[in-house]
């Protein structure tokens, strides 16, 4: 089992903003810039993360990124800002989808976080659905219209909640009768939350000294492979 409490990056431009978060080991360093600046300012933002930190690149342990589903333009550029820090660094680089990145959100300490249903609206008129009524949880995405059919009408369970982003994109799973109310996420940096999963990660030995493949999640139900390096 690793101890050592991992210098860690985090990046993610799927939800909304391109949002940057720095472990240094000690504190945690995060920012975030509207995602309509990301190719402009998102690597000078890691810079700057990374002096207040007292870090470096050279000094990362890891990179993590968030996969989607969510914003086309903000999760491709996030993810090759990730990659191509990776690549030149040679450290490892790994993926946390945003229902991952919701939960964290939502409940950081919680137990019981594949109980939660999340929801996550990319676009007008198409829902990402993550159902823990399944085992292992099923995935659904589409339209609103076939993602509600496809969940059927059977109510979450007591323990269970639903978590979604944007918040109004659970308004018609609460219509539905699926559940009685939507919680609330954290007002906080989303990287944070991709750092929490990475620290996670780290200290049950699961972070390799390895470039791993990514699989981006548009919520188009269609997977796109970023190949791993050569």
């Amino acid at each position: 089992m690793v101890t050592a409490r991992p210098h860690l990056l985090a990046i993610d431009g799927a939800l909304g903003r391109f949002s940057v978060a720095y472990d240094s080991g000690t504190e945690i360093f995060a920012d975030d810039i509207p995602t309509t600046e990301s190719l402009e300012r998102g690597l000078h933002l890691v810079a700057d993360l990374l002096t207040r930190g007292g870090g470096s690149l050279a000094s990362l342990d890891a990179i993590i990124c968030g996969t989607g589903p969510g914003g086309f333009t903000g999760l491709r550029i996030a993810v090759a800002t990730a990659k191509g820090l990776a690549l030149a660094i040679r450290k490892p680089l790994i993926g946390a989808s945003s229902h991952d990145c919701i939960l964290a959100l939502a409940t950081p300490v919680a137990s019981n976080e594949d109980e939660s249903l999340t929801v996550i609206q990319p676009r007008g008129g198409i829902l990402c659905i993550r159902d823990p009524r399944t085992t292992p949880p099923r995935l659904l995405a589409g339209s609103t219209e076939s993602v509600l059919n496809d969940l059927g009408s059977v109510p979450l369970r007591p323990n269970q909640r639903l978590f979604a982003w944007p918040e109004a994109s659970a308004v018609p799973l609460i219509a539905a009768g699926i559940a009685p109310r939507c919680e609330a996420l954290m007002s906080e940096n989303v990287a944070t939350a991709l750092v929490r999963i990475a620290r996670r990660r780290w200290e049950r030995g699961e972070i390799v000294d390895a470039i791993h493949t990514l699989v981006l999640d548009y919520g188009e139900n269609v997977a796109t492979t970023l190949p791993r390096r050569r």
